[in-house]
This record gives structure tokens, sequence and C-alpha cells, in this order.
């Protein structure tokens, strides 16, 4: 085999795998962003001002799930909920959990921007609470009693 046929043969070996690459980046952020800028997945989360961490799944569906370490001697539940899109790549999600030993609950507010590959993110969040032996209505924003707000980061778990 000759200079050339070797040249010619380096470089369709050089073309393929750069489709290759191409198209495994493509599938790899196509399963952590929708097509209007949204990320899902789960993320390892620092709650800086509840100074505890825990696991988001932001579900491809619209639904939050989320469990934190402060669970435990708070004690309250996992929180259910769900996230929407705003912009770009901003959402606000709102969840529900359950505190134990009594007939309250919270709810949580918040609103989240992810970093353009879906990697990181960084958020506010407002806390209230709702005690439905008193019909306090978790659903309604502005019922219940204000609780604490505070800032968290998240990063993906990725396999």
């Amino acid at each position: 085999m000759g200079a050339k046929e070797r040249s010619k043969k380096l470089a369709v070996v050089l073309i393929a795998a750069t489709i290759a690459v191409i198209g495994l980046v493509g599938i790899s952020a196509a399963g952590a962003q929708d097509g209007g800028g949204a990320c899902h997945g789960t993320y390892f989360v620092d709650v800086e001002s509840a100074q505890s961490k825990a696991l988001w799944s932001f579900n491809k569906d619209g639904t939050f799930q989320g469990t934190d370490s402060a669970e435990s001697a708070v004690p309250f539940s996992h929180q259910q909920g769900a996230w929407q899109h705003t912009i770009a790549r901003k959402v606000k999600a709102t969840w529900l959990d359950f505190n134990f030993g009594t007939t309250n609950m919270a709810r949580v507010d918040a609103e989240i921007e992810f970093d353009d590959r879906c990697l990181t993110f960084a958020g506010e969040f407002s806390l209230r609470t709702y005690d439905y032996g008193l019909n306090e209505d978790p659903l309604d924003p502005t019922d219940g009693m204000p609780g604490f707000s505070g800032s968290f980061t998240g990063e993906r778990l990725n396999p």
C-alpha cells in the first residue's frame, strides 16, 4: 500500500472517529436536556442555608422527587412535586413534604438556573408550612405560615 492510499485510509478512519464522537456527545446531551432547554436528571445538591445535602430528580414528565439528609433530624418525608421550564435554562419548581409527629406539611417554591450543559445548577427557595389539621391549603402559595428561604447548588449525577 502506497503513501497516498495510507493517507486516504487514515483520513477515512479519522472522519469516522470524529462522527462517532460527535454522535456520542449528541446522545449524552439529548438525554439531559429537552428541546426547550430544560434539564432533567438526578442531581447531588448542597442546600447551603439548611446545611444539608440532597438528591433531587427532575423527571422528563415535569415531576420532581427529592430526599434530604435532614429528613430524620427534623423529621420530614421524602419530597414530591412538579417543575416547569420558564426561559432559557431556568425552571420553577414546587414540592411538598409531610412533617412527622404533627399535622404540618411544608411547601417549597424554588427558582433554578442550569448551566448550558445541564451539569450544574444554582438557585433559591422559600419554604412555607401548612397545618392541614386547620385546613390550611399547601396548594395555595399565600396560605400557611412563611418559614425560611435560602440558596442551593447542584451537580448532575452521571453513570
